[in-house]
């Protein structure tokens, strides 16, 4: 199956690299896991045999049809959410040779437990679940910063943990120092603690992208590092749009008598996370 342009499909298979992707999921039996685009299901395959739950949302109508004929072990029910994601709710069905794997107490999968959701639509008007949960995807990079928007601006069901394969320059942009500040890091930075975990070569994905792809694993926070983060991020856009000016030349509308206590000669690049709260908080008095 040839992979969509337009959706920015790079399919990974390298077996040692989908494993280390998730042994940095650090995944438990209890888990829930959300999967952006499982496409063929490789990384899929290797996480439903260790969590709870899995829940992968796929854009494309193809790869959601051939990846639920590839389940030969899974019996579907199909329902239909709203217009605009379609769900399809999957039970382990054990046949009769098979033996049911169980932990230290015991206790095993249930043949009649649902353990598998593959929900057919855009992630981006996906609702993610009530429950604790982590996500995961291999992802495209039109999507890489509304996906992160939409997930950390959850108000109450945010994920505990977001691994994310994506190109090499993002992640290092959502791991940026103060120095070399995005509102990207910026943003995910208020919300959790970003790692670069390793680089993958162009040459392990189908078709083989023009750049570098890299895991980054953002663990996050019980709360926002700012007490009013909209009107942070607010201030922090408006330095942004303007990020060769000085901090003085780019609020100067917003200072009103030239002075506060803060350093203004800086650029908002070379401002760490907790020192944007302390410049909206000098700006507010």
């Amino acid at each position: 199956m040839r992979a969509k342009k337009v959706l920015g499909q790079n399919f990974l298979n390298d077996p040692m690299i989908l494993e280390r992707i998730v042994g940095e999921m650090d995944l438990k039996e209890d888990d829930v896991v959300v999967e952006v685009g499982p496409g063929k299901g490789s990384l899929t395959r290797l996480i439903l045999s260790r969590v709870k739950k899995l829940i992968a949302v796929e854009k494309d109508e193809r790869l959601a049809d051939w990846l639920s004929s590839e389940l030969v072990k899974w019996e579907g029910e199909v329902q239909n959410t709203n217009d605009e994601i379609r769900m399809t709710k999957y039970k382990r069905r054990s046949t009769r040779n098979e033996v049911q794997k169980t932990n230290s107490k015991g206790q095993g999968k249930k043949e009649d437990e649902e353990i598998f959701e593959l929900r057919t639509g855009d992630i981006l008007k996906y609702q993610p679940p009530q429950t604790s949960y982590k996500l995961v995807g291999n992802i495209p990079y039109y999507l890489t910063s509304p996906l992160l928007r939409k997930f950390l601006g959850q108000e109450k069901n945010k994920p505990a943990l977001i691994v994310f394969l994506v190109q090499k320059e993002v992640a290092q942009k959502i791991c940026a120092d103060p120095g070399e500040m995005s509102l990207l890091s910026l943003g995910v930075q208020a919300w959790g603690k970003p790692k670069f975990c390793f680089e993958v070569k162009r040459h392990f994905f189908n078709p083989v992208p023009k750049v570098d792809s890299a895991v980054v694993k953002i663990q996050i926070y019980s709360d926002c590092v700012w007490q009013k983060p909209k009107e942070v991020l607010r201030l922090a856009q408006i330095c942004f749009s303007q990020k060769r000016k000085k901090l003085r030349n780019s609020l100067r509308a917003l200072l009103k008598d030239g002075k506060i206590d803060f350093n203004l000669e800086q650029r908002p690049q070379e401002l760490g996370v907790k020192e944007w709260e302390r410049l909206y908080e000098k700006i507010s008095n």
